[in-house]
């Protein structure tokens, strides 16, 4: 049902998560960098926890800015459980609840149940469906925002971030609008993170078109390059900008390049 987009390993290749119905994993699929993906689902090692799931809204995000993606996502099921589940949602909807899942990369490419850190996001069991991704203070936090079937809708603040690294946002502009589907390219410590300027994803949410990089210890950012969906030039590189700010970039007005 849901859809996550994003530089999952770090290697400038856009990789996708899907999420299923409960009795079949999310399916990840790695970007082989050439068009083709490679199932890596098994050796993520989420199968064994989110098989029991129904999944719905999913994303990548970098929770903490330490320069690595973690994924959320939220779930609910659309076949009656036995039993009841939490007694506050009534005899009805409290057969369809379950609790989200979220998960943190282990440094040798799997992902670990990190849903005990997750705080209230993970702690209770509704019936979710949306899942949607953006800085709502203005703080360099990706905070989470999930609607339920009942119309509830919860917003989940990250606290995570302020413990954490630096960051930096970057919105590119064509004219008046967002460059939806470009491609930024950001390089710091020695190191080239890519991130997509999107708000159609996860499951029948919109979010923050800003395109945010966790910098974990880096204190500075060496440059910035974007690809655009459309016109001209197709590619540009915008001189560097501090860290812990929002980058407005406009086409047109970086150095362009082949």
């Amino acid at each position: 049902m849901g859809i996550a987009v994003g530089d999952l390993y770090g290697r400038g290749a856009i990789d996708v998560l899907i999420t299923h119905l409960n009795g079949e994993t999310n399916t990840l699929f790695r970007s082989n960098g050439d068009g083709t993906f490679t199932d890596a689902t098994a050796g993520a090692g989420m199968g064994i926890i989110d098989r029991p799931f129904t999944g719905w809204g999913a994303g990548f995000f970098d929770c903490d800015n330490n320069g690595e993606m973690d994924i959320a996502v939220v779930n609910g099921r659309v076949a009656k459980r036995r039993g009841l589940g939490p007694p506050e949602l009534g005899p009805f909807w409290s057969k369809y609840a379950e609790t989200n899942l979220f998960f943190m990369p282990d440094g040798k490419g799997a992902f670990v149940d990190s849903s005990q850190k997750a705080g209230d996001f993970c702690a209770r069991s509704e019936v979710h469906r949306g899942l949607a991704f953006g800085d709502l203070r203005n703080r360099g936090a990706i905070d989470l925002v999930v609607s339920n079937v009942d119309n509830t809708v919860r917003i989940f603040r990250n606290d995570a971030a302020a413990k954490g690294g630096h960051w930096l946002q970057v919105l590119p502009m064509i004219g008046k609008r967002e460059a939806l589907g470009a491609k930024v390219m950001v390089s710091a410590a020695g190191r080239i993170r890519m991130g997509l300027c999107l708000r159609g994803y996860s499951y029948i949410s919109s979010n923050d078109p800003r395109v945010h990089f966790g910098l974990g210890k880096a204190e500075k950012v060496d440059s910035i390059e974007v690809h655009w969906p459309s016109g001209t030039p197709r590619r540009e590189k915008f001189d560097a900008a501090a860290v812990d700010k929002v980058f407005v970039v406009a086409q047109g007005k970086g150095t362009a390049l082949k």
